[in-house]
C-alpha cells in the first residue's frame, strides 16, 4: 500500500490516472489526492447501449452512441498502429 501514500512518505505517493469500473472502492484511492485522476471504461459503456438495442429499444441516441464509439475504437486502433515517437510534440 505504500505506492498509495500510506507510509508518509511523499515522493513514493502514486500520482496518475487510474482506468477503473464503478467499484466504489477505488474511489477512496482517487479522493486520496489532487495528482490522481479517475477514468471511466468506454467498453462499459458501449455494452449499456448495444444492450437497448438488443432489447429491441430501437433507440437513436444508442445506435449514435454506438457509431461514435465505433469511431472512437478505430481512431485508437490507428494511433497504436503509429511508433512511439510519432505521438511526441516538436
Amino acid at each position: 500500500m505504500a505506492f498509495l501514500g500510506t507510509s508518509g512518505d511523499e515522493h513514493s505517493r502514486w500520482r496518475g490516472t487510474s482506468v477503473r469500473d464503478k467499484y466504489e472502492a477505488y474511489d477512496s484511492v482517487i479522493g486520496a489526492g489532487r495528482e490522481r485522476v479517475a477514468a471511466g471504461r468506454l467498453a462499459h459503456a458501449r455494452r449499456k447501449f448495444d444492450e437497448l438495442l438488443l432489447e429491441g429499444g430501437g433507440s437513436a441516441v444508442a445506435t449514435e452512441a454506438l457509431h461514435r464509439i465505433a469511431q472512437i475504437y478505430r481512431v485508437a486502433r490507428e494511433l497504436t498502429a503509429l511508433p512511439a515517437q510519432a505521438g511526441l510534440p516538436g
